[in-house]
Parts: structure tokens; C-alpha cells; sequence
């Protein structure tokens, strides 16, 4: 983090997203927050014991509690529109806003949908750059959804499979994020109707087409009254 330059804020997202740290350029805050986060697996269903088990009376099951419901839930498309909207809004002087999620990508409670988070990570100018963290006990990770997040709003997805695999990934998001080429254009419509518009960029040098290159960049805008 840059003193007065850089701003970060944590937040969780089991059952609701909720900040544990507001946007600060205090280190230690963010390393505090950061520890003070826990994985809470979601609760077995009763009886469970690690087997299949018939039920023949389920009138006779203990009844779960809305605590219970929620613990170990994820509302990861909820989080990404809520902290979308509060960078977006108090890091406005910041031209570069970005969400940096860890997840398996895996949504269970959400009210919004994959689509309507990556309208709003648009509509605030975010950039969304996933760590999909999954454990095959727990059903993996969800790689399609965390990449068309990433790549929809200009960032990209990682997978790292070992510890250290998370550094050389981190290394690389502040690569891209200290190092960008700014592209502007007018478009050929001038409606101001706030929907939004797709962009889509290519390259078209044949030489560096046959290089592979990968364009991240944001695929669409809103056209702002």
C-alpha cells in the first residue's frame, strides 16, 4: 500500500457482505482485519455422520436455526455489488478501483445474480481480479463463474493449487494494476439513456496476433445522463 495514495478495505461475505475493515492506508488495520476473518464450514444435516442415512420420519428432525441456515453460506455476487457501490463511491478520487476476490465461487445466499454483480462492478468502474481457492470435499471451485466475473469487468481469474502458488499470483495482479494502456473513443451514438454498452477490443497487427497476447480490459460502459 502507498501512503496516501492506496486504500484497501476487507470484506466478508458469509450470509451477508459486511465490511471488516472500511477503506484505510493503515497496513496494520488491514492486517488486522484480515486476521480476525474465519472459515465457517456450513452446518451437516442432522444425523449426518459422514455416511448416506434414510430418515423415515423427517417431522422428527431437530429444527435448524436462521443462525445455522446462513453459517458457512456464501453471498458472493451480493459482496461484489456492495463493494462495488462503496468503492466506487469513497475511493472516486482513486482512478483505479479493484476488487481482489477469494473464493471457491461458490454462491449459495445471494439475492442478486453473476450478471447483475458484474453490472454494478461496470456501472462503479471496479475491476474484479478472482483467487479461486476451492477444496474438493466442498464441491471445488467454481472457475467459469470467478473468470466471466474477472474478465467481464477487465481482471482476470487465478487458480492457485499450493501456497505458494498465491505469491507469483498476487506479484502479478500489482504488475497489471501499476502498469496499464488507457484507449479512449467516441462512440458513434451520443444517447445518454444510462443502459450500457459493449465494448469489445482485438488486435489486429497479424505479427502480435500470432503472439497469444491477452487483452484484459473492461467489455462495456454505461452511457451516463
Amino acid at each position: 500500500i502507498r501512503p496516501g495514495k492506496d486504500s484497501v478495505g476487507v470484506i466478508t461475505f458469509t450470509g451477508e457482505a459486511k465490511f471488516e475493515q472500511e477503506l484505510t492506508s493503515d497496513l496494520e488495520q488491514v492486517r488486522r482485519a484480515i486476521e480476525r476473518v474465519e472459515f465457517k464450514p456450513p452446518p451437516p444435516p442432522p444425523g449426518y455422520i459422514g455416511l448416506p442415512i434414510i430418515v423415515s420420519n423427517p417431522s422428527k428432525l431437530p429444527k435448524i436455526s436462521p443462525d445455522q441456515t446462513t453459517l458457512g453460506s456464501t453471498a458472493i455476487w451480493d459482496a461484489i455489488s456492495f463493494a462495488s457501490e462503496k468503492v466506487g463511491i469513497q475511493g472516486s478520487d482513486n482512478p483505479r478501483r479493484v476488487i481482489i476476490l477469494i473464493t471457491d465461487g461458490g454462491d449459495t445466499s445471494s439475492k442478486r445474480k453473476l450478471n447483475e454483480a458484474v453490472e454494478a462492478a461496470i456501472k462503479y468502474g471496479v475491476t474484479v481480479y478472482s483467487m479461486g481457492i476451492g477444496d474438493e470435499y466442498y464441491g471445488g471451485t467454481n472457475e467459469d463463474a470467478l473468470r466471466k466475473i474477472s474478465e467481464r469487468t477487465g481482471g482476470r481469474a487465478f487458480f492457485p493449487k499450493k501456497v505458494k502458488d498465491l505469491q507469483p499470483a498476487f506479484v502479478a495482479i500489482e504488475q497489471e494494476l501499476r502498469s496499464q494502456y488507457i484507449i479512449s473513443y467516441s462512440p458513434a451514438s451520443r444517447k445518454t439513456d444510462n443502459k450500457m454498452r459493449k465494448i469489445k477490443i482485438e488486435i489486429v497487427n497479424p505479427e502480435l496476433r500470432k503472439q497469444d497476447l491477452r487483452l484484459s480490459y473492461q467489455q462495456g460502459y454505461y452511457a451516463k445522463k
